[in-house]
């Protein structure tokens, strides 16, 4: 099994058989490259507003895979969310939150962060009030993200 063939089955593993049909027909054997190309078709379909490609957006949001280039990938769809999140229901808004908490507590904040909080700071703010509630940012970063999550609030 080839390395793209490897990070395929983890991802399918991981995110379901809903993810074949994003698969790119003619990927590319580079696995960054062939990750970039799936989720590019993911992001695009989050952005006519898919509800499938929502749902495996926030799930992959949630589950926080080690892809390569996966803080490129993971930011650019919080990007595509934030344009649909009328369509984001509230399943995938509490998966989409409790990422975005768990990151906010970690000792560094990942690139990623700031597009999520981007991303709930859209939700309804009864949703994430509680969430935020048990926060203790260790890192500048995670601080400023934090306080502007709460403003509003």
């Amino acid at each position: 099994m080839n390395p793209r063939e490897r990070i395929e089955r983890e991802l399918l593993d991981m995110l379901g058989p809903r993810l074949r049909r994003f698969l790119p027909a003619d990927g590319h054997e580079n696995p960054a490259i062939w990750v970039g190309q799936t989720f590019g078709l993911v992001k695009s379909a989050v952005a006519s507003g898919d509800t499938q490609a929502i749902s495996l957006a926030c799930e992959l949001i949630e589950q926080d895979p080690k892809l390569p280039f996966g803080k490129l990938v993971k930011s650019d769809l919080a990007r595509a969310l934030k344009k649909q999140v009328s369509r984001v229901i509230a399943s995938e808004r509490r998966q989409v939150i409790a990422a975005t908490a768990k990151l906010l507590n970690q000792d560094y904040a990942p690139r990623e962060l700031e597009d999520y909080c981007k991303l709930i700071k859209k939700f309804p703010r009864e949703e994430i009030t509680l969430a935020l509630a048990d926060i203790s940012p260790k890192n500048a970063k995670s601080v400023q993200l934090l306080s502007y999550l709460r403003d509003d609030a």
